[in-house]
C-alpha cells in the first residue's frame, strides 16, 4: 500500500495541506513547532479514525469550527481508495469512497499504516502498558478477531471491577454468584489474548533480533520474553486464570479490583542479558524501538500480503549518523515518511540510502514543499 496524496484544511496548524509522497522513502525537514509532526498525524487519522495526540477537538486549527482530512491510498492490485474525516467539535464523520462509516473502529486495519517517535520510549521504558499496546496494536493489525475479543475482555472487566467495588461490604457468597458470569467471561477472552500474545512474541523474537543487529551494526544480544500474569496450567491459559482467580477472591473482595488477568502481562525486553528498561542507554532503547516497529511491518507485510506505511517522526533523534544510515537503509522498499529538524543532517544521510527519495521542507505557514536533493 502506497499514500498518493493527502490534503487538510484548517487541520492543526494546516490551513491547508497537500502532500503528495514519492512511492519510497520521503524525508521531512523543518524547524520545531512547524508542522512536521501533524503533518504525519493527518497520514495515522485517514487510517485509525483518530489523531495520536489529545482528543478530537485538538485536531481542528485554533479559532476553526471544523476541519477536513482526505488520504488517497492506493492498495493491493492498484486500486485507489479514497478515505475523508471530517472534524467538528463534538462530531466526527469518517467515509471510505462514498461510503459513511458507522464507528471508527470499522476503519482500523484497512489501511495499515505503523508509527513511531518519541512516544515510543515509553515501550522501551515505560510500564508494561505501553508494551502490552505495542503487541496489541500489532495483533490488531492481523486479525480484527482479537480487537473484537480485547474490547470484550475490557468490557467484562470494567463490569466486574464495578461489582467488586460496589458490593464490597456485601455477603461473599452473594459477590462470588454476582461475579461468576463477569469471570467466566475474563477467563474465556483472557485465554485467547494471552494464546495469541504468546504466540506473537515467539514470531517476532528473531525479527526483532535481526533488525536490532542491522541498525546498531553487531549483535548485542537482543531479546524478548512474553511475561503473562497468569501462567497456563498443563498449556491451559484458562485453567491457569481459573485456579487464580479463585486464590484471589478474598484479596479482590477487599481491594475492589480484579487482580489478575492479560490487563496485566509483560513484555520483557533484554539487550545484553540485562533489562532494557532499566539498565537500557537512550541509543539502546531507541535501536529497541525502531527493531520492533520493522519488525511489526515485516510480520504485517507477510501475513497479510500487502506493506503498511511507515511513519517515523523525528526519526535520528538519539541516533548516531551510522545508526541513522543502517535505519533508512533498513526499511527496503517501502513507502517511509520520516521527519527530522536537522536538514544537513538528512542530507548527509540520505547520500547513503538507495532507491526513491524525496526530500520536503515543512515551513509553518507555507504548508509543504518538495525541495532539491
Amino acid at each position: 500500500m502506497v499514500i498518493r496524496r493527502i490534503e487538510a484544511g484548517n487541520f492543526r496548524s494546516y490551513d491547508e495541506l497537500v502532500f503528495e509522497p514519492v512511492a519510497g522513502l520521503n524525508l521531512v525537514v523543518g524547524k520545531n513547532a512547524s508542522g512536521k509532526t501533524n503533518l504525519l498525524e493527518a497520514i495515522y487519522l485517514c487510517a485509525y479514525g483518530k489523531g495520536f495526540r489529545g482528543a478530537d477537538a485538538d485536531l481542528l486549527k485554533r479559532g476553526r469550527e471544523r476541519a477536513h482530512v482526505e488520504a488517497n491510498f492506493r492498495v493491493g492490485g492498484g486500486v485507489d481508495r479514497t478515505v475523508r474525516v471530517e472534524l467538528r467539535r463534538r462530531t466526527k464523520e469518517i467515509a471510505v469512497g462514498n461510503k459513511r462509516l458507522a464507528k471508527r473502529q470499522d476503519l482500523v486495519g484497512q489501511f495499515p499504516v505503523v508509527l513511531s517517535g518519541a512516544w515510543d520510549f515509553d515501550i522501551a521504558a515505560g510500564d508494561p502498558k505501553a508494551r502490552r499496546k505495542y503487541l496489541d496494536g500489532l495483533l490488531g493489525l492481523l486479525s480484527p478477531a482479537y480487537l473484537a475479543t480485547l474490547r470484550d475482555y475490557l468490557r467484562a472487566l470494567k463490569q466486574r471491577n464495578l461489582l467488586l467495588t460496589e458490593m464490597r461490604e456485601a455477603d461473599p457468597a452473594r459477590l462470588r454468584e454476582k461475579i461468576e458470569p463477569w469471570t467466566e467471561s475474563l477467563i474465556g477472552y483472557g485465554s485467547l489474548l494471552c494464546a495469541r500474545r504468546e504466540a506473537i512474541v515467539g514470531e517476532l523474537r528473531e525479527r526483532v533480533r535481526r533488525y536490532y543487529t542491522t541498525i546498531a551494526g553487531a549483535d548485542e544480544g537482543v531479546d524478548l520474553e512474553y511475561v503473562p500474569n497468569v501462567r497456563a496450567v498443563e498449556g491451559s491459559y484458562a485453567d491457569g486464570l481459573r485456579r487464580r482467580f479463585g486464590e484471589l477472591f478474598e484479596k479482590e473482595r477487599r481491594r475492589g479490583l480484579t487482580l489478575a488477568g492479560p490487563h496485566l502481562d509483560e513484555l520483557l525486553i533484554q539487550v545484553g542479558g540485562v533489562e532494557l528498561r532499566r539498565f537500557g542507554s537512550r541509543g539502546e532503547q531507541k535501536t529497541a524501538v525502531l527493531a520492533l516497529r520493522l519488525a511489526q511491518v515485516e510480520m504485517i507485510a507477510e501475513k497479510r500480503g500487502e506493506r503498511p506505511v511507515l511513519l517515523l517522526d523525528d526519526v535520528f533523534s538519539d541516533l548516531d549518523i551510522r545508526r541513522a544510515e543502517r535505519v533508512l537503509r533498513a526499511v527496503g522498499d517501502l513507502q517511509v515518511v520520516a521527519t527530522s529538524a536537522e536538514e544537513e543532517r538528512v542530507r548527509e544521510v540520505k547520500g547513503g540510502v538507495e532507491g526513491i527519495v524525496g526530500l520536503f521542507r515543512v515551513e509553518k505557514g507555507a504548508g509543504v514543499q518538495e525541495i532539491s536533493l
